[in-house]
């Protein structure tokens, strides 16, 4: 999550996208990994 948003303040955003679609693709075992998986949506969503 964190790496992909400094990709894209690189302005590297189609490895940013990659990076948050590999997070989302993760298995949310506790609530902290299922906020991550919300903030990466969100951050997918604003590079599209």
């Amino acid at each position: 999550m964190e790496y992909a948003r400094v990709l894209a303040a690189w302005g590297k955003k189609e490895e940013a996208r990659k990076q948050l679609e590999v997070a989302l693709s993760l298995p949310a075992k506790t609530a902290a990994d299922r906020y991550d998986q919300e903030r990466a949506r969100q951050e997918l969503a604003k590079l599209k």
